[in-house]
């Protein structure tokens, strides 16, 4: 998750500023310090109605999303 955090932030350098992408690096680095940042962190966007799973698959789509962005 580090790993993908660093590789989103130097993708995003030069991009304006996205909720979608600052909501996605909140949700890794909840997802870095355990179950209670990160069910903060699903509550505050709107994510509560959804399991984990669907959570981690939203992430995933926008990271997909975002590593797409960063190839020309």
């Amino acid at each position: 998750m580090n790993n993908t955090k660093d590789i989103l932030l130097k993708i995003h350098q030069g991009y304006p500023k996205d909720s979608e992408f600052e909501d996605t690096i909140e949700l890794i680095d909840a997802m870095l310090h355990g179950p209670e940042p990160l069910d903060e962190v699903i509550v505050r966007q709107g994510m509560s109605n959804l399991s984990l799973k669907e959570v981690v698959e939203h992430m995933n789509q926008r990271i997909s999303h975002f590593y797409d962005l960063g190839n020309p």
